[in-house]
């Protein structure tokens, strides 16, 4: 791994031995990773934030008194050059989906490998890439752009998918689909359902994968 210098990182995290391991991890690394302080809920986060600006910061989503998400958004309006990482035990479509209207930089769950972190950690800082880990996605995706019309292609989806496709893609809810596209949510629900059947998968996560598994192989 070559870094220009080493990364500097707080921790959000109210479970101190999780906190304390990820940093030996990071630290494990040499000069690359530096853990700058952590922070035990959002509050101590933001205020440490006053004396200390750092590339990266690793937040959980469940924390006391202010949660992860309601910081998150905080820092990205205060603080918009750090890159800011969920972290949590489950990232299911719902929280890959807010992390996209907060314009984060990833979501991670807990129970990934070092190398996988650190991975994740370089190419969202030195390659400027989002990286979302879902429950069901063994492997990270690294998110920049997907071509539609070659997608449309390969997969033989009509017009009207691939503005489903598009919007999903884009973090949009059922709601907010069907009022950009004036139909209805049933409406919204059934291509749902024909897409995910003609691209044999189950889930709005296994659509992100395969999406941004598409970008890769670009």
């Amino acid at each position: 791994m070559n870094l220009q210098k080493a990364i500097t990182i707080i921790i959000a995290d109210d479970h101190q031995l999780f906190a304390d391991g990820m940093t030996q991890i990071l630290h494990a690394e040499g000069n690359y990773y530096k853990v700058m302080s952590i922070a035990k809920n959002g509050k101590e986060l933001l205020h440490q934030l006053n004396a200390q600006v750092p590339d990266v910061i690793l937040m959980d989503i469940n924390m006391p008194i202010l949660n992860g998400l309601d910081t998150a958004a905080a820092v990205r309006k205060r603080y918009p050059a750090i890159k800011v990482i969920l972290l949590s035990m489950q990232i299911d479509s719902s929280i890959i989906q807010k992390a996209r209207e907060l314009q984060l930089h990833g979501a991670l769950p807990k129970f990934i490998s070092a190398q996988t972190l650190k991975e994740s950690i370089y190419e969202i800082v030195y390659n400027e890439k989002t990286v979302y880990i879902g429950d069901d996605v063994q492997a990270p995706v690294f998110y920049n752009r997907l071509n539609f019309s070659d997608f449309s292609r390969e997969y033989r989806l009509s017009v009207r998918e691939m503005d489903i496709v598009k919007l999903i893609h884009e973090g949009k809810s059922t709601k907010e689909m069907a009022a950009q596209l004036f139909l209805s949510t049933l409406t919204i629900e059934t291509h749902r359902k024909n897409i995910f059947k003609k691209l044999q998968i189950t889930s709005m996560g296994q659509l992100l994968h395969l999406t941004n598994r598409f970008i890769l192989n670009q």
